[in-house]
């Protein structure tokens, strides 16, 4: 009896520790499981994170080729606008070459001819004759010539003999006696009074002479054609720029200033013509 309680206890006790056995067997398995679904999990997660790694590395890659490309293009502009300004440096370089060898050649020139022709002393020049003291013309001239007035077809000039003028001008209308312009032992001046003119004359060892004609109106003009009411242009095309000119005076002059003629002006227009002769 004693020998079957104690088979049925060793039966007992083997059952247990069978189930026990198989219980550490089923947990062990389940820690096993639990043990590779950690290390598959933690390799999922290291190959997501190598995933996004690599994914960074290649966005960086390509921000660093698009700066890499960027300054190339600089480089590329660089080098363009270096090229342009060499360009027209060269240019402005072959432009400036004629002017300077121009500059070169009479340095060297200049010298030489020196050398070669000593240097002369100046001459002097020649007094010129009354007539050449004509004002440089813009159209016309003007000289000793043209100190005469027409009347009645016939030209009466400065120092012209009152007689001789007479026979031309007829008897004037007025004769008046003026202190004498050369001096006061000298015969009186004479004004004759014309229409439109006056003829005012001096008396000196060669006899009475015309040394004044002042055209105020119609009926006598310039020997030229000038009459009271031409206008500035027809002055200037007939006797050139005046010596002396403003809006209200064209004076004209030869013979250092002794004779001249004068044009009165009102609004572009000649209302007075007046020559003279200072003895």
């Amino acid at each position: 009896m004693k020998k079957i309680i104690a088979v049925a206890m060793l039966a007992c006790m083997t059952m247990a520790f069978a189930g026990c056995s198989q219980n550490t067997a089923e947990e062990e398995s389940k820690g096993q499981i639990s043990i590779e679904e950690s290390v598959q999990s933690s390799a999922d997660s290291s190959a997501e994170e190598s995933s996004k790694q690599e994914s960074s590395k290649q966005e960086s890659s390509k921000q660093e080729s698009s700066k890499e490309e960027s300054k190339k293009e600089e480089s590329k502009e660089e080098s363009s606008k270096q090229e342009s300004s060499e360009t027209e440096e060269s240019v402005q370089e072959s432009s400036a070459a004629p002017e300077q060898q121009v500059i070169t050649t009479v340095t060297e020139t200049v010298p030489a001819e020196s050398s070669q022709e000593p240097q002369q002393p100046a001459q002097p020049q020649p007094e010129q004759p009354a007539e050449s003291s004509v004002v440089p013309a813009s159209t016309g001239s003007y000289s000793n010539s043209d100190l005469s007035f027409t009347f009645n077809g016939s030209n009466i000039a400065l120092l012209t003999k009152i007689n001789d003028a007479l026979a031309v001008l007829g008897t004037a209308s007025n004769i008046e006696s003026l202190p004498s312009c050369l001096s006061i032992d000298s015969p009186d001046d004479k004004l004759y009074h014309y229409n439109g003119f006056t003829v005012q004359t001096l008396t000196d060892s060669e006899g009475e002479k015309i040394y004044n004609i002042d055209i105020t109106g119609a009926g006598a003009a310039t020997s030229k054609g000038i009459a009271v009411g031409s206008s500035t242009a027809d002055i200037e095309a007939a006797y050139g720029k005046a010596a002396e000119q403003d809006e209200m005076l064209y004076s004209y002059t030869v013979d250092g200033g002794k004779n001249r003629l004068e044009f009165f002006l009102e609004n572009g227009k000649v209302t007075e013509i007046v020559y003279s002769y200072a003895p």
